[in-house]
């Protein structure tokens, strides 16, 4: 098992501050869809879902089936449409940009 580094209160605080700055930016939103990238740390693997991007007249995002605008903040619960893994940056990519049929990029 491997132990988790240790992050200093000054580094919290600037990830943090940077994280709301970059959580308040206008996004334009593809109707490809998007990813939501983590990290299996169990499996040591990098993770990129993939999820579909329906978007309404307005330019919201909006669930598929019922056809209500999707949240921003709170508790969503969506399924990927699939989901790639790489023990590098380097293999997620090539999977995601080179193995992917049809590309999702």
């Amino acid at each position: 098992m491997t132990s988790q580094p240790t992050i200093s209160p000054a580094a919290l605080d600037y990830m943090t501050a940077l994280d709301n700055k970059l959580s308040n930016r206008f996004i334009e939103l593809d109707p490809k869809g998007y990813f939501l990238i983590y990290l299996n740390r169990e499996e040591g693997l990098i993770c990129a879902a993939h999820y579909s991007n329906d978007i309404n007249e307005q330019g919201l995002a909006v669930d598929s089936e019922t056809g209500e605008p999707i949240p921003c903040k709170g508790p969503v619960k969506r399924t990927p449409t699939k989901i790639y893994t790489g023990h590098t940056a380097k293999e997620l990519g090539i999977k995601l940009t080179e193995e992917a049929n049809p590309c999702q990029m």
